[in-house]
C-alpha cells in the first residue's frame, strides 16, 4: 500500500441502523410514542466518509440522539477490541481517543494515522 495515497474508510451499512422504533408502536394510554420516547438513536445525518492520509489525524464521527444516561462505545470491529467507553480510553494504542461534543451530541473517535498501516 503506498502511504502517499489517501485511504478512505466507509463504514458498513448496518452502522447506520437506527433504534426499533416504529412510528405506530403505541404507549399503555392508547397514545403514539414520540421520538423522545424511543430511547437512543444514530442521526445519520451526521455520517460521512473519512479519507485521510498516513502521518495525519482522521476523526469518525457518531451522532447520537436521546442518549440520556447512556454511553458511547468505539469497539474495532476485526477483533471486537474495546477502545473507548464515553471518554475514556482502553487500549494502551495510543492512536485512539474520545471526543465528545456536547452541543451537536457527537461523538468521534480520533485516530492517529501515522504508522497506522504499516505491516
Amino acid at each position: 500500500m503506498d502511504i502517499d495515497e489517501p485511504h478512505t474508510y466507509t463504514p458498513p451499512k448496518h452502522y447506520f441502523q437506527t433504534s426499533s422504533f416504529d412510528e405506530n408502536e403505541i404507549n399503555d394510554d392508547g397514545v403514539g410514542k414520540s421520538p423522545l420516547d424511543r430511547g437512543p438513536y444514530f442521526d445519520i445525518s451526521a455520517s460521512r466518509n473519512v479519507t485521510a492520509l498516513v502521518g495525519n489525524t482522521a476523526y469518525l464521527n457518531c451522532r447520537v440522539r436521546n442518549l440520556g444516561n447512556r454511553t458511547v462505545s468505539w469497539i474495532r470491529h476485526r477483533d471486537l477490541h474495546l477502545l473507548t467507553v464515553g471518554k475514556a480510553t482502553y487500549t494502551s494504542d495510543q492512536r485512539y481517543q474520545s471526543v465528545h461534543n456536547p452541543q451537536l451530541d457527537d461523538w468521534s473517535l480520533k485516530v492517529g494515522l501515522r504508522d497506522f498501516f504499516s505491516p
